[in-house]
């Protein structure tokens, strides 16, 4: 209903460092995906992203190591992925 409860972050791994952008931003999603299946599973979840790569359920399925291992969490999910530009999609930044 459009309200955060919740954030979380982590450091990238040695390996992912020269991941290009959208295989970082599917990692952040199996990395949430992860976190919080406890409360997605049985539940409607919708994810909003403003890279089109990740919209695709094509690219989903592309064999990588981390995509094989959530793939069975991701399939399992009833979930929608929103491709959205927004204003309020900006890098925070210290002024």
């Amino acid at each position: 209903h459009g309200k955060v409860i919740a954030y979380a972050s982590r450091q990238l791994k040695p390996y992912e460092v020269n991941y290009p952008t959208h295989d970082l931003e599917f990692a952040a999603v199996v990395f949430a995906l992860k976190i919080w299946r406890h409360y997605l599973y049985g539940e409607s979840c919708d994810i909003f992203t403003d890279h089109k790569s990740l919209k695709g359920g094509d690219y989903l399925r592309s064999g990588a190591k981390e995509e094989s291992e959530i793939w069975t969490i991701v399939e399992n999910l009833d979930k929608q992925v929103e491709f959205r530009i927004d204003e309020g999609n900006v890098l925070w930044q210290d002024t």
